[in-house]
């Protein structure tokens, strides 16, 4: 369950996101909720996404190799699950996640891959924890006409996530999870 403030040419837009194991969705001020598709993180949001790479049945890790990403000596490591692969890149020295990069299968424009950076890593109660995200992604909009009729665009967008506060363990009521 993520709270955040959003600065759009109309102003800030508060904007909850919720994702479970069976679903996820957004809430954002006047556009109201959008059901999300279920489908392979690209961060693998998990109490410990390592886990659940090496443990999860759905996952098989294709490679681990090494190479440069933005000047860092990184350990590349792929993950293949549902026709898609994940690959993350973790930094040789300190062994902190540099990025994770989602790529689909196909050619189409849903095909580009995703990609978020980590920095600006603080120690919160003894875990390094990133508070700086760059996300590059490919971002879809539906449109509805009075008549109903759906027009669909895609386009390439960039994001910066500061994160301000992290909570580790704290006590959060259940009914923030409903699906409803």
């Amino acid at each position: 369950h993520q709270v955040s403030d959003m600065e759009t040419p109309m102003g800030t837009i508060a904007v909850t996101r919720v994702r479970t194991p069976d679903a996820s969705w957004v809430e954002a001020g006047p556009i109201g909720r959008r059901d999300l598709p279920v489908r392979p993180s690209l961060t693998l949001e998990a109490a410990c996404a390592e886990l659940v790479i090496l443990d999860g049945s759905e996952y098989a890790t294709s490679g681990m190799t090494t190479g440069q990403f933005e000047g860092y000596n990184a350990y590349i490591v792929s993950i293949d699950v549902d026709g898609v692969t994940l690959r993350r890149y973790y930094d040789q020295e300190t062994l902190l996640l540099l990025a994770a990069e989602r790529i689909s299968a196909g050619g189409d424009e849903a095909s580009e891959p995703e990609l978020v950076k980590y920095r600006d890593y603080r120690d919160v109660e003894g875990l390094l924890i990133s508070h700086a995200q760059d996300e590059e992604v490919t971002m879809r909009m539906i449109s509805r006409s009075g008549d109903g009729e759906e027009t669909e665009t895609t386009q390439r967008g960039e994001s910066t996530v500061t994160i301000e506060n992290i909570v580790i363990n704290p006590d959060v009521d259940d009914y923030l999870f409903d699906d409803e």
